[in-house]
């Protein structure tokens, strides 16, 4: 019988199962170990499901999102994003909420006149306010624009409430695939104390792509502003207009 024990003890030395849990670049990995005479051989389990990772991800910037493990959606039909892309992603998206207003800001204020015919209109033209870059140094093209039609009253030196119309008034973000801007409306206000024209805008940013096979479908609300210096208005109207 002594011998019998000895036999199952040895054994058991030689050959051990136990687990163990790896953090590695915020996945949970689980490994399988066996330890046979002293040495430990790791066998790679199941990661984190990718709607997990995705969900992970997110919330390193600040987002709280939720993904699908399953999707009826075809590879394809819908941007698809790896790590590094979609993480560019959230990192403009978390900037952009940063650098805007909340909902409950009770401190915006609109200019109708903006918005109204002005009389004896002279030069007409199309404009873009853009918005600076939330990450700067960044390459991936996202930008946040804002598009108006103008009309000044003919002879006008300044731009005022009163001596410019504007219309077509429309917000526009681009550059970054796996989202849209989905506008609700934007209006101007001139600032009389900076003599400058402020856009704002209010919408929400809807997500929507795959990783890995998860789909990510999620929307966060929004308001930005974007500040337009009349003089750039006014040094493209002809001279002696």
């Amino acid at each position: 019988m002594s011998g019998s024990h000895e036999s199952a003890g040895w054994i058991q030395y030689l050959f051990r199962r136990f687990e163990v849990r790896i953090i590695q670049g915020g996945i949970d990995i689980k490994y399988l170990a066996f330890s046979l005479g002293g040495t430990v051989f790791l066998l790679a389990g199941c990661s984190e499901a990718p709607a997990e990772e995705i969900e992970e991800l997110a919330s390193e910037y600040g987002l709280e999102i939720q993904a699908a493990g399953e999707t009826s959606v075809e590879s394809g039909e819908i941007a698809e994003l790896d790590e590094d892309e979609a993480g560019r992603l959230f990192q403009h998206i978390s900037g952009a909420l940063d650098d805007g207003t909340s909902a409950d800001d009770r401190d915006v204020r609109f200019t109708p006149e903006l918005e109204e015919p002005v009389e004896e209109r002279g030069t007409a033209g199309v404009h873009t306010a853009f918005l600076k870059e939330i990450n700067e140094g960044d390459s991936s093209g996202f930008e946040r624009t804002i598009h108006f039609s103008y009309e000044l009253e003919q002879g006008a030196e300044e731009i005022t409430p009163d001596t410019i119309g504007m219309e077509d008034l429309t917000a526009v973000a681009t550059g970054i695939p796996g989202f849209e801007w989905e506008e609700v409306r934007t209006n101007a206000h001139y600032d009389e104390e900076t003599g400058e024209i402020e856009f704002y805008t209010t919408g929400k940013w809807v997500l929507h792509f795959l990783y890995e096979g998860a789909e990510v479908h999620y929307s966060f609300f929004d308001d930005w502003f974007a500040p337009l210096d009349t003089e750039e208005i006014l040094e493209g109207l002809p001279s002696g207009w």
